[in-house]
């Protein structure tokens, strides 16, 4: 996975998501439906990646975390940037969370 790939998945976990449901031949939601399911599924996946790697933090970085946090308007590229730094596994961390995660859903919709 490349450094564009984790960046995208960080910072459009939608698009991520609406490519596993079309993997799955999940195509013909409704707006409405995607609207509600897509964000959901979202934040399921957010809420993984962040329970496996916040554990990983030092003090000095978990501060950082709480500072990037705080700040509205955080990006993308620092998200990145900060993951990267303060996890020295991080994309075969994220990899991983990645394809249990995917596995996991796909498995969901047998």
């Amino acid at each position: 996975m490349s450094q564009n790939t984790i960046l995208n998945v960080l910072s459009s976990p939608n698009v991520f998501i609406e490519k596993l449901l079309e993997k799955k031949g999940i195509t013909n939601l409704t707006q409405d439906q995607k609207d509600v399911y897509v964000p959901e599924f979202a934040s399921l996946l957010e809420q993984r990646i962040s329970f496996a790697l916040i554990p990983k933090l030092d003090e000095n970085h978990k501060t950082r975390f709480v500072s990037l946090l705080e700040n509205e308007s955080t990006t993308a590229e620092e998200w990145n940037h900060f993951w990267h730094e303060a996890v020295p596994n991080f994309e075969e961390m994220l990899k991983e969370e990645l394809r249990i995660f995917s596995t996991d859903m796909l498995k969901s919709f047998e």
